[in-house]
This record gives structure tokens, C-alpha cells and sequence, in this order.
């Protein structure tokens, strides 16, 4: 059966939908939607973005399994730190108290989550921490459900691009990729170095600022800068040096070579025509895309780059590698509840079948059952009129005749088989080899067809070792193992018990 999985991305002037269908042998971009905003003169969208993200999902019209989108990276505080363990778990149970310290002050609680970024030279374990508030994980959680959409996964910009370039590109293990995803207000950068994550990052200005300078620089309106942007693209010049400049600190501070490198740039970047000049001249990093996996699309692969987040964002929800989700806590989506409130009529009549079913089936198992107790339960009186004496009233037949049978055995203890050793002469034999002076109490003795159980208490697990070794030298015992030996916090005595192979 298919699965689908919607990613939704959007800024102030444009939104994106991506919708990925998935299956045993499937992989499919179903749709991918993109509307524009509609803008006001200094480029403010005039529709509130709860009822422009219910049209988007409108075009999609399709029942996604899972829907997810990204907080803005404004609202993301990214911290490095170390550990000398790599497991996700300790690390989990451990960053938050150390994140904390390394943050602003907030009055607000702080969710956080990491990726992991591979080891140092000392062999510690690199942890990139990701922080958002909660308050705008919930403002972010209620615009969506105003707009007709229950988010799963709440992920951040940069680390949700991995995923997209690992689905989505058949990339080379000798190379490193650099992607650059610049949106209207901010810059995500993501960086892998041999299939792992090297590098997650933004840089906190977008493609609006290169728009506002041009149009300063033009003498035009901002709207008509971006109107040309969009229909024909622009050259950038000196105005995108600074996001290369960024990303070269970045890139600076966890590796020297950049021989192994491509630059991938997406989303506004798509429509900077010197951009891959600009980059070779500053960087010699050269921008070309890698080659598109096996998959079904029927677009150009220019759509998927200008809505790359939002074809990221869609396969976050199938690829869990080093994934980050803010929707956490109290603010957990509960998913499985939801599907059970989905299918509450096929559940209650599957259930209303297997009750029937089992009605049906605990008559027919009572019939049966009665039916042996009646048989048995005349045998057993006619066992009792045989074997007791005459005259005997029939109470407990079964405790009745076992009580005779002991009788005439003449033992007060369990019946064994023939020449095998009764309780008092096992208690018999064990106390003629204990010490006079040694204080060994037994509560109980079990015997059945191998083994011999002791338990009962003394006064220190010496004397435990005492009786082992004593029990272990009678003939009709070959092994003997403590069980347990504790001590009793009433009179600080020692519990044991023994048990004894025969």
C-alpha cells in the first residue's frame, strides 16, 4: 500500500507543497505545488499565512499519512558540543543542562534536539545541538491546524536538506556536497562528507535582501526586481559576496581542501544567473547538480531545485536518518490516536466479529469441558467406592484417598518412589553432619522427581556454605547450587535457600 508524505515550505513571497508517494517499489513526486503570495507594494503578503497555506493544501487535495514542515531559522539556536560517547541515547538523556548554559536567557521552556557531525581528532563524538522555544513550536502547530493540516514532524531547514540530497541525488563517495538553500529571509547550508553530515548552518539574510539592494541600486521598486527575478532571473554581482563569505567560514573551520567539494545551490539561488561564476571566482567551487536517483516525476528538475525544502521536508517523513523533530514533550503528535479516531468504524466492526467469534467459540469449549468433569467425576467415585473403606462418606474424594494411601504407606511426608529418602530422614541426615553449635533453622523442604529444595534461615552466609558443603556429601545427592542467600532486615539472619540435585 503507498504511503504519502506531504512537505510544506514557505516564506513571504512564495509557498511550496511536496507531495512524495512511497511503496515496496515506488518512488514517486506525486505533485509539487508552488504559489505565489499575493503582495503589497513593499512586498508584505495581504492574505494572512494560515489562510494562504489552506489554499495550497487546497491544489494538493490528497489524505497525506504524514505532513511536515520546519521552523524558520530565526527561530533556531545551533550549538556545538562534545562528548566521548556516541550513543544517542546518553547524549540525549545528557545536552540539555549543557545547552541551556550555552543560550541566551528565555523565559520560555527550550526544546532541543542534535545531529551528529562524526569525531574530532581526540576521538570525541561532534554533536550539533538545534534549540527552539516552545512557544513558537505551538504558534507554529496551531497555524497549521487552522489551516487544515496536523503536523507530525516540526524539523529544521538545514538538517532536513541531508535528507533531501540523499533521496533525492545519486551522490558519489569520493566527493562532498555543499548545498545552499536560500530563502526569502534566511539561508540554510548543509554539508556531507562521505554520505554523513559534516555541516548544518544558516546564514541569517536571504534572497529579499539581495531584491532590496538591487532595487536601491536601480532606482526601481522592490516588486519589479522581484517580478524579473521570477520570470527571467537576475544577476547578483557584488551582492551575493556576502552568503559566500559565510559559508566559507564555515566551510574554513572543519576542513582546509576543498578539492573534493560541489556546490549545490536551491531554491531563490536557482534564479541568480552569476551565481555559479560568482562562487567558482571566490571559492573555486564549482556548482553543478548532481544526478536525480531512480525516481517518478513528470516536472523539470529546475522545480525540484527552487522547492528543494519542500521536497526535503517530504522525505523527512520516510528517512530517519540523523532526523530532528521539535514536536516533542507536551507537544507530541500521537499519531497512532489519531489513525485509531480514523478508523473507529472498520475497528468496531472487525471487533463486534471477533467478539461473536469468541462468544461462539468459550460455548463450545464449556460444552466440552463439562462434558470430561462429568466423566471424570464418575470415575473418580467409582475409584473411591473401590479403594476406601466401606461406609466412608465421600467429601473430598481426592484429598480422602491420598490421605488413606499415606496411611498405609506410613509416611507423614510425600510419597516417593520405592527406596527414595522421606523429608525427616533427608532433615535427619543433614543434622547429623551440622556443628551442635551452629544456628541453622529449616523452614521448608520440596523433594520432587530430581531435585530437593531446602530453604530456611542462620546467622551469617558462612553457615550457608556450611550446609552446602554437608548436603553435598550425602550419597543421594550429586550437586547442590544456593539459590539465594540475603539478609533479613528484621534480625539481620540470612535467608537461604538450597536446591539439590538427586
Amino acid at each position: 500500500m503507498a504511503r504519502y508524505t506531504l512537505g510544506i515550505y514557505w516564506d513571504q513571497v512564495r509557498m511550496d507543497a511536496c507531495l512524495i508517494r512511497t511503496g515496496i517499489s515506488e518512488f514517486a513526486i506525486e505533485k509539487l505545488v508552488t504559489t505565489q503570495r499575493e503582495l503589497n507594494e513593499d512586498l508584505s503578503p495581504t492574505h494572512p499565512q494560515s489562510e494562504d497555506i489552506a489554499e495550497l493544501l487546497n491544489q494538493v487535495d490528497v489524505e497525506m499519512d504524514t505532513c511536515v514542515a520546519s521552523l524558520p531559522e530565526k527561530e533556531i539556536m545551533y550549538r556545538e558540543i562534545r562528548r566521548p560517547f556516541s550513543d544517542r541515547r546518553k547524549i540525549a538523556e545528557t545536552i540539555g543542562p549543557e545547552v541551556e548554559t550555552l543560550l541566551p536567557i528565555l523565559g520560555d521552556k527550550i526544546i532541543s534536539d542534535f545531529v551528529l557531525l562524526g569525531k574530532d581528532d581526540q576521538g570525541q563524538t561532534i554533536i550539533k545541538t538545534l534549540c527552539a522555544r516552545s512557544s513558537s513550536i505551538e504558534e507554529l502547530i496551531n497555524e497549521l491546524k487552522s489551516a487544515g493540516a496536523d503536523l507530525e514532524i516540526i524539523d529544521a531547514p538545514s538538517a532536513a536538506l541531508t535528507g533531501g540530497l540523499r533521496n533525492i541525488f545519486d551522490l558519489r563517495t569520493d566527493r562532498n556536497y555543499i548545498l545552499m538553500h536560500m530563502g526569502w529571509d534566511e539561508t540554510s547550508l548543509a554539508v556531507l562528507k562521505g554520505g554523513g553530515i559534516a555541516s548544518i548552518g544558516s546564514v541569517p539574510f536571504g534572497f529579499g535582501r539581495i531584491v532590496s539592494e538591487k532595487a536601491k541600486l536601480d532606482g526601481v521598486n522592490k516588486g519589479v526586481v522581484l517580478e524579473q527575478a521570477i520570470s527571467e532571473g537576475i544577476e547578483a554581482g557584488e551582492f551575493l559576496k556576502p552568503y559566500i563569505m559565510e559559508m566559507m567560514i564555515s566551510l574554513h573551520s572543519m576542513d582546509d581542501n576543498l578539492d573534493k567539494y560541489t556546490m549545490i545551490t536551491s531554491g531563490y539561488a536557482s534564479n541568480i544567473h552569476d551565481a555559479p561564476d560568482m562562487f567558482m571566482k571566490m571559492t573555486g567551487i564549482s556548482i553543478e547538480v548532481p544526478e536525480l536517483k531512480d525516481l517518478e516525476f513528470s516536472g523539470s528538475l529546475e522545480e525540484i531545485m527552487q522547492s528543494f525544502m519542500a521536497v526535503s521536508l517530504s522525505c523527512r517523513a520516510f528517512d530517519n536518518t540523523d532526523a530532528v523533530n521539535f514536536r516533542q514533550d507536551d507537544l507530541a503528535f500521537t499519531k497512532k490516536m489519531q489513525r485509531i479516531k480514523g478508523y473507529t468504524g472498520a475497528w468496531a466492526k472487525a471487533v463486534g466479529l471477533l467478539v461473536l467469534l469468541w462468544i461462539m467459540g468459550l460455548g463450545v469449549d464449556v460444552y466440552i469441558k463439562n462434558s470430561i468433569d462429568n466423566e471424570l467425576t464418575q470415575k473418580i467415585h467409582a475409584g473411591f467406592i473401590d479403594a476406601m473403606p466401606e461406609g466412608t462418606p465421600e467429601v473430598d474424594p481426592m484429598t480422602q484417598m491420598e490421605q488413606h494411601l499415606n496411611k498405609l504407606s506410613g509416611q507423614s511426608g510425600s510419597v516417593g518412589k520405592e527406596g527414595e529418602k522421606t523429608p525427616l530422614e533427608i532433615l535427619r541426615d543433614i543434622s547429623a553432619g551440622l556443628p551442635k553449635k551452629l544456628n541453622v533453622v529449616f523452614d521448608a523442604i520440596t523433594i520432587d522427581e530430581d531435585n530437593i529444595t531446602l530453604s530456611g534461615s542462620t546467622d551469617t552466609y558462612d553457615n550457608v556454605e556450611r550446609i552446602k558443603s554437608i548436603i553435598s556429601g550425602l550419597k543421594y545427592v550429586t550437586e547442590v547450587k544456593i539459590v539465594s542467600a540475603t539478609v533479613d532486615k528484621t534480625d539481620q539472619g540470612v535467608k537461604y535457600k538450597l536446591v539439590c540435585k538427586k
